[in-house]
């Protein structure tokens, strides 16, 4: 739906209703308007009329690249940047100074959290030397023989990979390319910008918006988890014969020479081990 439900809530209470414009405001500053400074009135939207009535982004250096969500800088809008709060305000600085790192045998450097003493001595474990204090269930250990100091760097961990998004959210329709309608001819998942910003996309390229395609009809899904291989039933194979047992030698044929032969002549020479004559075929007998 287009509608947009702060448009009509007071603008005293927080919506659109009733909202000055940057003109006003600026006029009920003291400040002239339009601002002698073209840059002031450089906004970000998706069109020039979608800029111009929200006023939301301002864009001094005409780059789309100061916009998102597939936005291009508009000149000449009817809104200002000096009446935008903290406009030319540096923020204040969020991190306070770190601490100076204790003298290398400092008492501190070998605080290590653990179980006990042995485990805190391993090496591994979260360091305390800053009273920083231990997970549930340990303990601050100012005597191991660990030091911070000797500890070499962790390795960077992996950037978080993105929050999924519901099907249809407008970020599954951000795709790259010089113009809108080559946006659409080269979408793929390379051509994807998750984010709406057009860094993400090449010399050149834009991250446009409501291309007519989607993110999620173009990732292969994962295949699903296969059955569990079964193991071949077979019966298990016969210990090998000893070398020099008796049993070896024994095999059927209609005469011992017969049975000898056997074994020589491409035949397959029938074995009999148990020495029994029920194990040869009619006629022949089982000979040693």
């Amino acid at each position: 739906v287009l509608c947009d439900v702060r448009d009509f809530i007071p603008y005293a209470e927080g919506g659109n209703l009733g909202k000055p414009t940057h003109k006003e405001i600026a006029e009920s500053m003291g400040l002239a308007y339009p601002s002698d400074d073209a840059s002031d009135h450089y906004f970000c939207g998706l069109t020039f009329d979608h800029a111009s009535e929200y006023c939301s982004r301002p864009c001094p250096d005409l780059s789309p690249l100061s916009c998102s969500n597939g936005e291009f800088c508009f000149e000449n809008t009817p809104c200002d940047s000096r009446v935008m709060l903290g406009y030319g305000i540096t923020e204040q600085p969020t991190q306070k100074p770190t601490s100076p790192p204790f003298p290398y045998n400092s008492r501190e450097n070998f605080s290590f959290c653990g179980v006990d003493w042995l485990h805190a001595n391993s090496c591994k474990m979260r360091w305390c030397g800053d009273k920083s204090g231990c997970p549930v269930g340990q303990s601050c250990f100012a005597d191991t023989e660990c030091n911070i100091q000797d500890r070499a760097p962790l390795p960077p961990t992996f950037a978080p990979t993105h929050s999924p998004v519901i099907w249809d959210h407008k970020s599954n329709y951000f795709f790259c390319g010089a113009t809108y309608l080559e946006a659409v001819d080269q979408c793929s998942v390379e051509t994807y910008c998750r984010t709406g910003e057009h860094q993400e996309c090449g010399p050149g390229l834009y991250c446009w918006v409501g291309v007519t395609c989607h993110i999620q009809d173009m990732v292969v899904p994962t295949p699903p988890r296969t059955a569990s291989p079964t193991i071949d039933s077979q019966h298990p194979t016969k210990s090998p014969a000893v070398y020099g047992d008796p049993r070896n030698f024994r095999f059927c044929g209609a005469s011992w020479s017969a049975a000898s032969a056997s074994c020589n002549d491409g035949r397959r020479a029938k074995w009999c081990p148990r020495g029994s004559d029920d194990e040869c075929a009619d006629g022949e007998l089982c000979w040693a």
